[in-house]
């Protein structure tokens, strides 16, 4: 007995009680419909679709179909990061390979800028963009692909070269956080 005479449950059993009467109730479905309870799948599903997009969100996941199919196709073909061609740890750097990979990877910044002309937001991607065709600029004035000789245009084409073997990735992104609004 406790305080004025009241007998105490152990806390065990009170959890116990409690615990069984959750369930219960989870599976009688009697959360499904409850106030404040979140919807089941089939409602969650009306919902979404119910919900359209913002025409922020209309002009990003166009922008994302756009490109999205290009980049893939490209990384895919080219390799990206260790795996491309342009990759710092491959001798292939001072190659044709990497001056296809980096054609390849100028023509998708060009075709990203020209998707977001006009466009509000995609900041990212458009410095992104911007920052690639930068390199491989550099890249094609250095004549990399052309093996130098001289030991400082080699290491001068290294900074570019990486750039352009992380670009497929990195205009990708720039898409995804044009989705998120930067």
């Amino acid at each position: 007995m406790g305080t004025y005479g009241i007998r105490r449950t152990p806390k065990a059993v009170v959890l116990g009680v409690a615990g069984l009467t959750v369930a219960g109730m989870v599976m009688a479905g009697c959360t499904a419909g409850a106030k404040g309870a979140p919807p089941a799948d089939g409602q969650r599903a009306a919902t979404a679709q119910a919900t359209p997009l913002s025409q922020a969100g209309q002009i990003a996941e166009g922008v994302q179909q756009a490109l999205t199919g290009r980049l893939d196709a490209h990384e895919t073909h080219f390799g990206s990061g260790t795996n491309s061609p342009c990759s710092t740890s491959r001798a292939s750097m001072f190659t044709s390979a990497c001056q296809d990979a980096a054609n390849a990877v100028n023509d998708d910044a060009a075709e990203s800028l020209a998707e977001i002309a006009g466009k509000p937001g995609f900041a990212t991607l458009r410095s992104v963009a911007t920052e690639l065709q930068k390199a491989v600029g550099l890249y094609t004035g250095l004549g990399c692909a052309h093996a130098p000789g001289d030991a400082e245009v080699r290491h001068q084409c290294l900074a570019p070269a990486a750039q352009i073997a992380q670009g497929e990735t990195d205009l990708r992104g720039g898409v995804n956080m044009g989705l998120t609004g930067r």
